[in-house]
This record gives C-alpha cells, sequence and structure tokens, in this order.
C-alpha cells in the first residue's frame, strides 16, 4: 500500500507543498475545483513524468504495487466508441480452478510477506551496524585519540575526525600482544616528526700516539750514570752520587776553585775526567729526557684541550661513562707523569715510573663510538627520511592498535557477528525472491487458461440495461480481438453521439471492470491500488447514487480482504457524494480503515486538513448538533438560532408540534412557564431550513437554556433522539 504521498512545485502546490501520510486501506480526499486534486491523480498515474520530479511516492515495506487511476485523462485516454480495449477477467473458470489461484496468491502473500520480514530484519541488523559504529566512534575518539591527542598528533595528521580515525584504527591489524615499545615511539615522534633533521659530522677520535710513545719509553727505567773506566768512576760509583756530581757540574768555574768543597782542588786532569766520565751518551739521554718533557707538555696541552671542545659540544657520557670525569682522572695522572720526568730529569740516574694514559683515551674514544654510531644511526635516517617516516607512523598505529586490543577486537566481533546475519537473512530472502517469481510465473499461467474478455461485456451491459441506459451497449470488435465497441440497439457505432453524462457513466463502468481484471490475462489477479478522481462529473443526480452504490461494493470488498484491491484513494468536490459513497451504514461510528482529508486553496495555495477516522462532511442538521454539544465555546446568540433551527426542524416541519403543543408536555406549571421563556428566547423568527450539506466547521456554543430544551425531547418521548445526536450512549442492563 501506499505509505506517504509528498506533491510540492507542481501546479498550485508550493515549493513546501503538501504530505500525505495515515494512509488506510480507504481514504476521502474532499476538496472544491480547482484546489489540486487531479495534480495528485496525475501524479499517482505517472510518477516518473518529469513535471512531478520533485513530488514523492512512498510504499509501505518499500513493496509497490500497480496503480490504477480513474481521472479526465483516463477518460479522454480510454474512450473510443469504435474501440476500446478489452478487459481479461476470471470468466467461467471453475471453482476449483479459481480456488487453485486463490491458494497460490495466498502463498504469494505469504512469501511476501517472509521478504518484507527479511527487509525488516536485514534493516534491524543494519541499525544495530551504525549504532555500533556510532559507539565504537565515540570510544575510540575519547580514549585512545584524545589520551594520545599531544604525544602523536602529528604521527595521525589525516586522521583528525572521528570517522576517519575509527576507520584507520578499526583497520590496524593488531596482535593480543604488544610489540611495540611506547618510550621508543615516543622518541622517535619527538625525532622524526618535529622539525625535519639534517645530516650531522662524526666525531673525530682523540689520537694520543705521540704521548703514548713519550710514556712508553725505555729511557724512564735506564740508569743513566757515567763511563766505569774513567779513574774517578770508581769513587762515584762507590759513593753512588753521580747525579750529584752531574749538578755541580754546572758549578765549576775556571778559577779551578771546587763546588763542593770550595778549595782549589780542580785541575785540568779533574776536569778531564769529569768530562769523560758524563760523556755523549750520557748527555744524550739527559738531552732526550729533557726533550720528551717539552713534547710531553705540548701534547697533554692539546688533548685536554681537545677533551674541553668534547664537552662544550655535549658529548659528555655513554652507558654510564662521564667524559668528565674520564678528563679528572686523566689530568690527575698527566700531572704525575710530569713531577716522574721532572724528577728524571734532576736524577737521570734513579728509575722512575711514567704511567700510560692509554686506558683513559680509549674509554674517551669508546664514548665517541658510541656517540658516532647514533649519528650514523641518525644520518641514515635523514638519508630515508620519508621512509623511515612511514614507518613510524605505522608503528605508532600499530602501538594503539595493540594497547587498544580489547576494544578493537570486540567491536570487530560484533560486527562480523551482525554482518554475517545480514548474509545469512540475505541468502533467505533471495531465496523467498525466487519462491515470488515462481508463484507470479505459475498465478500468470493459470489467469491466461481460464481467463476472458467477455465477462467484462456481460456485465457492463447488464449495469446499462439495469439502471435504464438501453439505447446503446458494449459487444466484442469484429476487427481487433480482445476490443470492444460501443453500439445501438439496431448495430449501429454511435459515432460519438453519447452525450458527456453516457460517456462518463460507461467510462466508469469500464474503469470498474479494469480494476477487477486487466488489459492482459497474465496480471488479472495482481495486487493494486486504485484512485478515483470525480467519477460523477457530469451524471444526474440518479446516476451518482448508482456510481456510489458501485463504488461502495467495492470499498467493501477491499475492507474485508476479498478483493485484490489493496487501498482505494477516492477524491472528489461533490460534498453529496462525498456524503453517500461514506456512509457505511454504522450510524456515527467511525472506522479505522478509513481516512479523511480536506485540500483547500489560500491565495492560489494549495494546503491540505488531515480528519483522521472523523469525517469532516456532514449534514447542516448534523451540524446544529454538533455545535450545541460544543456549547461552552459558543455566543448566546449562536445557540439562540441553533436550538430554534433544531426546533423548528424536529418538532414543527416533521413533527407537526406548535409551540402550545410543547409548552402543554410539560407536567406542572412552572415548567411550562420555563418551556414558553425558552421558546420565546429563540424563537425570533421562522426560518425553514433546507436539507443542503456542509463541510464541517468548528464553531461551538455556551451553554444556555440547555435543561430546558432537553426536557422537550424528554416529554415529547424523543429522548432517544437527544441522546443518538448528542452522542450519548445510553445505559444498558
Amino acid at each position: 500500500m501506499i505509505d506517504k504521498i509528498q506533491v510540492k512545485n507542481v501546479a498550485t502546490y508550493d515549493e513546501t507543498g503538501i504530505t500525505i501520510d495515515n494512509i488506510s486501506k480507504i481514504n476521502y480526499i474532499y476538496g472544491a475545483n480547482g484546489c489540486g486534486k487531479t495534480t495528485i491523480s496525475n501524479f499517482l498515474c505517472d510518477p516518473n513524468d518529469g513535471k512531478f520530479s520533485e513530488c514523492k511516492l512512498e510504499w509501505e515495506n518499500n513493496v509497490s504495487e500497480k496503480i490504477f487511476v480513474y481521472n479526465k485523462e483516463f477518460r479522454d485516454r480510454n474512450f473510443r466508441e469504435s474501440d476500446i480495449a478489452g478487459i481479461f477477467t476470471l470468466g467461467q473458470a471453475t471453482s476449483d480452478e479459481i480456488e487453485e489461484i486463490k491458494q497460490k496468491k495466498v502463498d504469494l502473500a505469504n512469501v511476501k510477506t517472509n521478504i518484507v520480514a527479511s527487509n525488516k530484519t536485514i534493516e534491524g541488523l543494519q541499525s544495530k551496524i551504525e549504532a555500533e559504529n556510532a559507539s565504537f566512534k565515540e570510544i575510540s575518539w575519547k580514549d585512545v585519540y584524545k589520551v594520545n591527542e599531544m604525544k602523536f598528533k602529528a604521527a595521525l595528521v589525516g586522521y583528525l575526525k572521528r570517522d576517519s580515525f575509527a576507520t584507520k584504527l578499526e583497520g590496524t591489524s593488531i596482535s593480543q600482544t604488544a610489540k611495540h615499545d611506547r618510550a621508543e615511539v615516543e622518541l622517535r615522534v619527538k625525532e622524526i616528526l618535529g622539525a625535519q633533521p639534517v645530516k650531522k659530522n662524526r666525531i673525530g677520535k682523540i689520537n694520543a700516539d705521540q704521548l703514548f710513545e713519550i710514556e712508553k719509553s725505555n729511557i724512564w727505567n735506564k740508569c743513566i750514570v757515567g763511563k766505569a773506566d774513567i779513574p774517578i768512576a770508581k769513587l762515584i760509583g762507590h759513593l753512588g752520587n753521580s747525579d750529584w756530581v752531574n749538578q755541580g757540574r754546572k758549578f765549576m768555574n775556571i778559577d779551578g776553585i771546587c763546588p763542593f768543597c770550595q778549595k782549589e782542588t780542580i785541575d785540568e786532569d779533574f776536569k778531564a775526567q769529569l768530562e769523560n766520565f758524563f760523556d755523549k751518551e750520557f748527555e744524550d739521554d739527559v738531552n732526550e729526557i729533557k726533550t720528551n718533557k717539552l713534547d710531553y707538555a705540548l701534547e697533554k696541552t692539546k688533548l685536554i684541550n681537545k677533551i674541553e671542545i668534547l664537552l662544550s659540544e655535549n658529548i659528555q657520557d655513554l652507558d654510564g661513562m662521564s667524559i668528565d670525569t674520564i678528563r679528572d682522572a686523566l689530568e690527575k695522572c698527566l700531572i704525575t707523569n710530569e713531577k716522574s720526568i721532572e724528577e728524571k730529569i734532576n736524577e737521570p740516574g734513579k728509575k722512575v715510573s711514567v704511567l700510560s694514559t692509554e686506558k683513559y683515551i680509549n674509554d674517551i674514544n669508546n664514548i665517541i663510538n658510541g656517540k658516532n654510531l647514533e649519528i650514523d644511526k641518525h644520518n641514515i635516517l635523514v638519508d630515508n627520511y620519508q621512509d623511515e617516516k612511514n614507518k613510524l607512523i605505522a608503528d605508532v598505529w600499530a602501538l594503539l592498535a595493540e594497547e587498544n586490543y580489547a576494544i578493537i577486537s570486540r567491536h570487530k566481533n560484533t560486527i562480523e557477528g551482525l554482518t554475517k546475519g545480514i548474509q545469512q537473512t540475505t541468502v533467505k530472502k533471495q531465496q523467498y525472491e525466487n519462491e515470488k517469481k515462481n508463484l507470479e510465473i505459475e498465478i500468470k499461467e493459470k489467469n491466461k487458461q481460464v481467463t476472458s474478455v467477455q465477462p467484462a461485456v456481460d456485465e457492463i451491459n447488464r449495469i446499462l440495461q439495469n439502471y435504464g441506459f438501453n439505447n446503446f451497449s458494449i459487444a466484442p470488435s469484429p476487427e481487433n480481438e480482445n476490443h470492444y465497441q460501443i453500439k445501438r440497439p439496431d448495430g449501429a457505432l454511435v459515432e460519438a453521439t453519447l452525450s458527456e453524462g453516457e460517456v462518463t457513466f460507461i467510462t466508469f463502468l469500464y474503469f470498474l471492470q479494469w480494476i477487477k481484471g486487466s488489459h492482459n490475462e497474465e496480471d488479472v489477479t495482481q495486487d493494486r491500488v486504485v484512485v478515483i478522481d470525480d467519477p460523477i462529473s457530469s451524471l444526474d443526480s440518479n446516476i451518482l447514487f448508482v456510481v456510489s452504490s458501485l463504488l461502495k461494493d467495492v470499498i467493501f470488498q477491499v475492507m474485508d480482504g476479498s478483493s485484490n484491491i489493496k487501498q482505494i484513494l477516492v477524491l472528489t468536490h461533490n460534498v453529496y457524494f462525498h456524503k453517500e459513497l461514506s456512509f457505511m451504514g454504522n450510524g456515527n461510528n467511525s472506522n479505522k480503515h478509513i481516512h479523511y482529508w480536506i485540500l483547500r486553496k489560500k491565495n492560489q495555495i494549495t494546503n491540505i486538513q488531515y480528519y483522521g477516522i472523523e469525517n469532516p462532511i456532514s449534514s447542516s442538521y448534523e451540524l446544529l448538533w454538533k455545535e450545541l454539544k460544543e456549547i461552552n465555546e459558543n455566543s448566546s446568540i449562536t445557540i439562540q438560532n441553533v436550538m430554534r433551527r433544531i426546533i423548528e426542524n424536529y418538532f414543527k416541519i416533521l413533527g407537526k408540534y406548535k409551540d402550545d403543543e410543547l409548552i402543554n408536555k410539560f407536567p406542572d406549571y412552572e415548567g411550562q412557564e420555563i418551556c414558553r421563556s425558552l421558546l420565546s428566547w429563540i424563537n425570533d423568527g421562522s426560518h425553514c431550513m433546507p436539507d443542503d450539506l456542509y463541510v464541517e466547521s468548528v464553531d461551538d456554543s455556551l451553554e444556555r437554556y440547555q435543561e430546558v430544551f432537553k426536557k422537550i425531547f424528554e416529554y415529547t418521548n424523543h429522548i432517544e433522539h437527544y441522546n443518538m445526536m448528542m452522542g450519548i450512549k445510553e445505559e444498558t442492563e
């Protein structure tokens, strides 16, 4: 069935337009001529027409049916006296054949129900998937992104919105056991995703080979003394004062005074012996010591300067070793060595210990090697910056996925389960679709076997004769198979001599047969929706009753489900036809399957009002009682006129009561006077109410003399009429 109709930006409908929803099995839309009824029927006839591009038609459960539309365009399109397309109906089918078709239609309806149920199941699962995705987006944004935003935002560029972030996180491969170290990843983020790194120069190692060579010299362990074969050598060796004698040599002068005893004991022979004792070898060794001292001091200064440069460049430590600490120890060692060298110079014959500084230099170079490894690694990163950046970003996502394994796994499992449900339901739905297709083919084949156009011809002619149309009838066309012609009793074609009313009536009869059958035998039992737009145009008042009666039979079949017509929409401007058609023989009781609307046009713009199951079209007499029921919202003048007109029409015109007769019905004098007062109050003139019809108004009334008014009905034994018109249900035992 149709679920919703939207009409806008066409004819008298503006950009807002109207929406017709809450559509039931039977629907009545009343509207004056020119208010847009035919626009609605034309849209339903051809929703794909370009002029209706902004209109919309929605079906219940998205299952569409064929729409049969009767309007002026239908009459113009289908009425040709000499050639009218035939209508196939079930014809002379046996009860068994009809029952078989009915059973297959029941099976088809059940299959369609299963398809609808499958669609709803799929929609429900899809809604759950949408809800789960929405929940995951919020959780991943709040518990993952926001928690890591400060540290990893630079690595998450391109995924800084809820949707994209959640999708990326969900799509990242995860492991239940984390494999990435957060601290290491954070460090790489700072290094790589800050300012783009540039290459660094390697640190040159400290070369102290010359220093080491001095420290390793054999001179320090050599006892430097004079020649042993000189006569004085025996005495110097015995006394062991070679260094003392050597020191004294500097103080010998040419006057022959001994620098040791301060006497004139120095002669040329003694000088010659001393010179021979401290020969060239002795002098060379002493000079070597002095040279080493100078070189050592120079190398020491260079070494300390290099270390200071390292410290100034913040190259200080590695694996717990500190250059600063090493330098302090190294300086102590160098000072000690300088003292030993100085001591050796002063006492060449004495052996001294010069410590090796190689360990300290090696420790410093080890630190430099470690730093160079870091520099090499950094430079490799610079050379492969984009690859390293991409790898880091991948590692950041992997880290986040690993840390949130439980959240992602639960989400994926939920989605997987729901998706599996959709897949299984889709398979079942496809099976139902195949079954539906097979049943439709079987029903069409059965219809071909038992359908005919003759029953439609017979039915139309029967109705024409029953209602006095004896000067023409329809008959099968001799030229075109399964077509009709309209002929006079003498067999001549009518040749455009039918009145407009006759054309309207026979076209409507043709339409009634069409909605019961089809223009092709395969679709005779096809489910359908019927739209009827003003079928009584140009008809006499007596024919109006015929049309409403025929159409009402169709409506009853739709309501009890015995027809393949599933829904009817009637649009009319004729109040009497609306009243006649909507009267279902059950008094004022509404029916949940019948809904009402009124179309109105104001300032050339059409709008619509929905009345639900309450019929807004009433007779003037019913309107009077309605105003009386709504007494609290009307003026006393309105109530005065309402009561007068009710009493005049019911008691005076229909009941032949006079004022005095109504007054005398009251049993006591006081009551009679009150009644006389009421009649005097309301009787400001006698106006006969014609039996015409009006559209329901919203006027109400104030309460005055209501009790006396009710007593008139009570004392005249017409209280049941009062209760019925006022909507009062009498208590029954």
